[in-house]
C-alpha cells in the first residue's frame, strides 16, 4: 500500500473543501483508508493514521474504531507514539468504555519509567479520566510521584491527586503525608498544584479543613512574598507576581479563614496589603483585588476591612470595563444585608448605573437599588427608580413594578405617599403591571379608611385620561364601584373635589364594558362595580337596565354574573344591601402558596411558609368549571381534595353540623342508581365538632363489566365548604363483588339550617370502553340528620 498522506496535507485537503459535503466526502474517504490500515496492522503508520484522526474528531466526526489503536500506541516503547496514543486515549475514551480498564498496566508501568516525560504522560491521562477503579489501583504510584524531588512529576502528580480524590474521596487521607513539604517548594508551579490540591481537600474533608488551618502563616508567607517580590521575568504578567497563584492562595485562605477567628486574624494584614498595593490599570490586578474581596467578606475580617473592600467594589464601579462593574454589582448584592451601611455610601454611583447600555448591568442595578432601599431614602430612590421605569426596556418593568411595590409596602412614610406611588407605576408600567398586583393594591386601599375619598377620585381622574392600561382600569373600576358615592359627594379633602354626576361615573364605566381595549376580566370589574353602585346611587332603573343587556353576553363569565346580578334585583331584591356593602378591611394573609418571597431591603429569599391547615388539591381547571355550573351560578364553591392523613374508615368521623345533636342511629341512603351504579350515603359518628360533618359514600356496580376511571365529585351551597377526599379506588368491581368508598367533609361554618340542602353530584368513569358522565341532585337526606 501506498504511505497514508501526512496530517498536514489532510488539514490542507479539507480546508480546500467548500461545502460541508464535500468535506464530509473526503473525511469519509480518509476514514476508509485509515480503517483499511488498522485492519493489516500496520505498525509504521499508525501513529500517523490515530493522529488523523484525532483532528476528525475534533471536526466532529465519529472516530470510536481508532480507540484500541490508541492503546496500541500506548504499549509501544516509543514516546513519539506513546504521547498520540495518550492524546487519543483522552479524547476518545472515558470511564463509561469498559476498554479504558485495558489501559490500566499501562498506564502503571509508565508511572515507573524511567524518564519523566512519559511518566508526565501517565500522569496527565490519569487525571484526565482516571475512573473510580483505575484510581483505586494507581493511587499508590501517584503518591509516590507526590514525594519525588523533580518539580516537573510534583506537580503533574499533585493535580493528579486532585482527581483521583474526587473519584475516590477515601484516598483522601493517603496522600496527607505528602503534602506537608508541599508548600516549601520554590517552584511556582508545584506551589499552584499544590494549593489546588489542599483546597480540594479542605473543601471535601472538615477534618482536613482543622488539620490544615495550621498552614495559614506559611500561606501568608507566600503571599506576602509574591507581593513584595521584584520585578521576575519567568512570572511577570502586566507588572504582577505571578496573578494565578495569588489568586489561588486567596482562594485558599477564604476556605480557611471562614468561620474561624483565629485564622482569619492571621490573615488579616495580608488581605489589607493586598488590597492597597495591587495595581488596578491593568485586568490582572483587578482580578487579584477581586478574589481578595471575596475573601474579606467570607471569613470574619474586621469592619475596616470590610469597609475597604467594598470600597474597592465602589472603585470597579467606576470601571469602563462592562464585565468588571457586573462583578461588582453582583458582589455589593451579596454583602448588602451585612454591610448596609458602607453600600449605601456608594448609592449615587448604583443609580447612575441604571443608565447603562448593557442589560444585565441594569438589571443588576436595579436588584442593588431596591436592596439599598429604606426607610431614610424612599423618596429619593423611588423618584429614581420611577424614572428607571418609565424609561426602562419592557423586559424590566414587571420586575420593576413588583419591587416598587415592595419597598412602598414596606417603608412608605405616608399613607397618600404610597397611594400615589402606586398610581404612578400603574400609570408608567401599564399592562406589564403582575396579575397578583391587583388584588393586592385592592386589599391597601381597602385598608386606607381615611384616603377612600382622595383615592377614587385620582382613580376616576385617570380613568378619564386612559383606559389602555388594565390593571389601573381594574383597580379604578373596584374602587368606583365600593366608594362612588364618596366621589359624587365631594368628600376629598387632600385636594380639591371634582364635581361629577351619578350619570357621568356610569358612563364611563359603561364604556369600559364596550371598549375594544378592556379585557374580558376588567368587563367583569366593571359590571360588578355597576352592580355595586345600584347600593349607592339612586339610578337604580339605569343599573338595572346595563345589567339585563348583558345577560345575553357571548362572554360566559360576563353572561353569568349579569343573569345572578338580575336575580338580585328580582328574586332577593331584600338581600342586595347587604350583598353589596362596603367591604371590610381586608386582613393580610399568612401566605399566597406553599412558598411566599420574603424580602428584606430588596434581597429577596423564599422561606416556606406552613398554612394554618394543608391546602386542599384542586381539581383540573375543565372539571372545575363544570362543577361550578351544577348549581348554576357562582354560589356553588370547587370541589377540592386531598390525601387523608390516615385512613378514611379509621374512626369514620360523622360530626353534627347543628352542634349538639346526636347523629347516631341514622340509616343509610342511597344518593343514586342508574345504569348499575349505586351510591350511597351513610353517617357515622366521631370525635364531635360542631361545624363538620363527615359522610362516607359507598359506590357498588350490578352490571357485569368493571367501571373504569371512576370519579366522584360534589358541590353545596357557598354557605357551607365542601371537602373531598381520595377514593379507595378509581375501579368499581362489576357484580358487587367490592365497593368505592370516599369521605366527604362539609363544614357549616355559619351554622345555618341544613333542611333542605341541595347536594349536585357529577359521576364519570368508563364502562365496556365507553365514557360515561351523569350529573343528579341529592335533596333527600334523611330528615332526623338534618333537624
Amino acid at each position: 500500500m501506498p504511505a497514508p498522506i501526512r496530517l498536514r496535507e489532510l488539514i490542507r485537503t479539507i480546508r480546500t473543501a467548500r461545502t460541508q459535503a464535500e468535506e464530509r466526502e473526503m473525511i469519509q474517504k480518509e476514514c476508509a483508508a485509515i480503517r483499511s490500515s488498522f485492519r493489516e496492522e500496520d505498525n509504521t503508520y499508525r501513529c500517523r493514521n490515530v493522529a488523523k484522526l484525532l483532528y476528525m474528531h475534533m471536526l466532529g466526526y465519529p472516530a470510536h474504531f481508532g480507540q484500541l489503536e490508541c492503546l496500541k500506541l500506548i504499549a509501544s516503547q516509543k514516546f513519539t507514539d506513546k504521547r498520540i496514543g495518550y492524546l487519543g486515549a483522552m479524547l476518545l475514551l472515558d470511564e463509561r468504555q469498559d476498554v479504558h480498564l485495558l489501559m490500566t498496566n499501562c498506564i502503571k508501568n509508565d508511572l515507573n519509567h524511567s524518564t519523566q516525560y512519559v511518566q508526565g504522560l501517565a500522569l496527565c491521562t490519569l487525571g484526565c479520566m482516571g475512573s473510580s477503579e483505575m484510581c483505586r489501583d494507581l493511587a499508590g504510584e501517584v503518591e509516590k510521584l507526590l514525594k519525588t524531588s523533580n518539580s516537573y512529576l510534583r506537580k503533574k502528580a499533585a493535580l493528579c491527586a486532585v482527581h483521583v480524590i474526587r473519584k475516590v474521596p477515601e484516598l483522601m487521607e493517603m496522600f496527607l503525608p505528602a503534602t506537608k513539604n508541599l508548600l516549601s517548594e520554590k517552584n511556582h508551579g508545584v506551589l499552584h498544584t499544590s494549593v489546588v490540591l489542599l483546597t480540594e481537600m479542605c473543601e471535601r474533608s472538615p477534618d482536613m479543613l482543622a488539620h490544615f488551618r495550621k498552614l495559614v502563616p506559611q500561606l501568608v508567607r507566600i503571599l506576602k512574598n509574591l507581593i513584595m517580590s521584584g520585578y521576575s521575568p519567568e512570572h511577570d504578567v502586566s507588572g504582577i507576581s505571578d496573578p494565578f497563584l495569588q489568586v489561588r492562595i486567596l482562594r485558599l485562605l477564604r476556605i480557611l479563614g471562614k468561620s474561624d477567628d483565629d485564622s482569619s486574624e492571621a490573615m488579616n494584614d495580608i488581605l489589607a496589603q493586598v488590597a492597597t498595593n495591587t495595581e488596578t490599570s491593568k485586568n490582572v490586578g483587578n482580578a487579584i483585588l477581586y478574589e481578595t474581596v471575596l475573601t474579606i467578606m467570607d471569613i470574619k475580617s474586621e469592619s475596616g476591612l470590610r469597609v475597604l473592600a467594598i470600597n474597592i467594589l465602589g472603585r470597579f464601579l467606576l470601571n469602563n470595563d462592562k464585565n468588571i462593574r457586573y462583578v461588582a454589582l453582583t458582589s455589593l448584592l451579596k454583602t448588602v444585608q451585612t454591610d448596609h451601611n458602607a453600600v449605601q455610601r456608594h448609592r449615587s454611583t448604583i443609580v447612575d448605573c441604571l443608565k447603562d447600555l448593557d442589560v444585565s448591568i441594569k438589571r443588576r442595578a436595579m436588584e442593588l437599588s431596591f436592596a439599598l432601599v429604606n426607610g431614610n431614602n424612599i423618596r429619593g430612590m423611588m423618584k429614581e427608580l420611577l424614572y428607571f421605569l418609565d424609561s426602562c426596556d419592557p423586559e424590566f418593568k414587571a420586575d420593576c413594578a413588583s419591587g416598587v411595590f415592595l419597598a412602598a409596602e414596606k417603608y412608605a412614610p405616608s399613607k397618600r405617599w404610597h397611594i400615589d406611588t402606586i398610581m404612578r407605576v400603574l400609570t408608567t408600567a401599564g399592562s406589564y403591571v403582575r396579575d397578583d398586583s391587583v388584588p393586592n393594591l385592592i386589599q391597601l386601599i381597602t385598608n386606607s379608611v381615611e384616603m377612600h375619598a382622595y383615592t377614587v377620585q385620582r382613580l376616576y381622574k385617570a380613568l378619564l385620561d386612559d383606559i389602555s392600561q388594565q390593571p389601573l382600569v381594574q383597580v379604578a373600576s373596584w374602587c368606583i364601584g365600593e366608594y362612588g358615592d364618596l366621589l359624587v359627594s365631594g368628600q376629598c379633602e387632600e385636594e380639591e373635589p371634582i364635581q361629577v354626576t351619578e350619570d357621568e361615573v356610569l358612563d364611563v364605566l359603561e364604556g369600559l364594558l364596550v371598549s375594544n381595549l378592556s379585557t374580558p376580566v376588567t368587563r367583569g370589574y366593571s359590571l360588578t362595580a355597576i352592580m355595586k353602585l345600584s347600593t349607592r346611587f339612586s339610578s337604580v332603573n339605569r343599573i338595572k337596565k346595563v345589567v339585563s343587556i348583558y345577560g345575553s353576553s357571548i362572554d360566559v363569565e360576563l353572561q353569568q354574573r349579569a343573569v345572578e346580578y338580575n336575580a338580585l334585583f328580582k328574586k332577593y331584591d331584600h338581600m342586595r344591601p347587604a350583598l353589596l356593602e362596603r367591604m371590610p378591611i381586608m386582613e393580610k394573609s399568612a401566605s399566597n402558596g406553599p412558598t411566599e418571597i420574603v424580602q428584606t431591603n430588596g434581597e429577596t429569599e423564599p422561606s416556606v411558609v406552613e398554612p394554618k391547615h394543608p391546602p386542599p388539591v384542586s381539581q383540573p381547571t375543565n372539571q372545575a368549571n363544570d362543577l361550578l355550573d351544577l348549581l348554576g351560578g357562582n354560589d356553588v364553591p370547587v370541589i377540592q381534595t386531598s390525601m387523608p392523613t390516615k385512613p378514611a374508615s379509621a374512626g369514620g368521623e360523622l360530626l353534627d353540623l347543628l352542634g349538639d345533636l346526636s347523629l347516631s342511629g341514622i340509616p343509610p341512603m342511597t344518593a343514586y342508581n342508574k345504569n348499575g351504579l349505586k351510591i350511597d350515603f351513610t353517617f357515622e359518628r366521631a370525635n364531635p365538632n360542631p361545624n363538620i360533618a363527615v359522610i362516607t359514600i359507598h359506590a357498588s356496580n350490578t352490571t357485569e363489566a368493571d367501571m373504569t376511571d371512576f370519579v366522584f365529585q360534589a358541590a353545596v351551597p357557598k354557605t357551607f365548604q365542601l371537602q373531598l377526599l381520595s377514593p379507595s379506588s378509581n375501579v368499581v368491581p362489576a357484580l358487587n363483588q367490592g365497593t368505592v368508598t370516599q369521605v366527604i367533609r362539609v363544614l357549616n361554618p355559619q351554622k345555618v339550617s341544613l333542611f333542605g340542602l341541595r347536594m349536585r353530584i357529577k359521576l364519570t368513569y368508563t364502562h365496556k370502553g365507553t365514557a360515561v358522565q351523569d350529573l343528579a341532585e341529592v335533596n333527600n337526606f334523611p330528615p332526623q340528620s338534618w333537624q
